[in-house]
């Protein structure tokens, strides 16, 4: 696939399944991965011409755990998008906010989907949302935190989605697609959390 892809960015021309002669094509590639594509060409998994031909503008994306301030506004938009008038609350916004988020925007708009079935009318309460999100946003007193609080129970609520997902799956890779991530990604935070392969179904 990376050969042919190559060959129609080279030649500007693709030949239609069962067509006897290629046609010209003047096209655009938008493309994304969730793999580090430099290391990818080091390990020989993909062409690095391909990759150079590709890589002309790169934009990085962040997930949503490394710009939780962003979280708010694109629960806002992906509510206009499927429930257009429905408000959130903003204990709601600081669970949401709060989250780990292992799924991404993924995640984030199943949530909110789920959220707005569960609504009795066009705001979603606490009440709402999902128990390990509702949760997180009981009110602390900061003093009597520990200071590593504000990184553990991300890491420990993380962990407990993928164990959930893992019980509910019959494979690490049926998990990763619930979650919403690539299932190296998810081997690697197995290994990273120390989750053994008993919870599996």
């Amino acid at each position: 696939m990376q050969v042919s892809l190559l060959r129609v960015l080279e030649d500007q021309r693709v030949l239609p399944i069962g067509a006897t002669s290629p046609i010209s094509v003047d096209v655009r590639i938008i493309a994304s991965s969730n793999t580090d594509l430099e290391r990818a060409c080091d390990e020989g998994h993909f062409r690095r011409d391909l990759y150079y031909r590709l890589n002309v503008l790169t934009i990085p994306l962040p997930p949503l755990r490394d710009r939780s301030s962003d979280v708010p506004l694109l629960a806002k938009h992906l509510l206009s998008q499927f429930a257009p008038g429905t408000t959130l609350d903003d204990d709601v916004l600081a669970a949401l906010a709060a989250h780990v988020w292992p799924g991404n925007i993924r995640e984030l708009r199943n949530v909110l989907l789920r959220a707005v079935g569960r609504a009795q009318n066009a705001r979603i309460t606490l009440a709402d949302l999902t128990d390990n999100l509702a949760t997180r946003s009981e009110p602390e007193c900061e003093d009597s935190r520990p200071r590593t609080a504000t990184i553990q129970p991300l890491e420990a609520t993380e962990r407990e989605q993928i164990v959930n997902a893992l019980k509910r799956s019959a494979s690490a890779t049926e998990a990763a697609n619930h979650l919403g991530i690539h299932f190296t990604t998810l081997y690697r935070k197995i290994k990273k959390y120390g989750i053994t392969a008993g919870v599996m179904r």
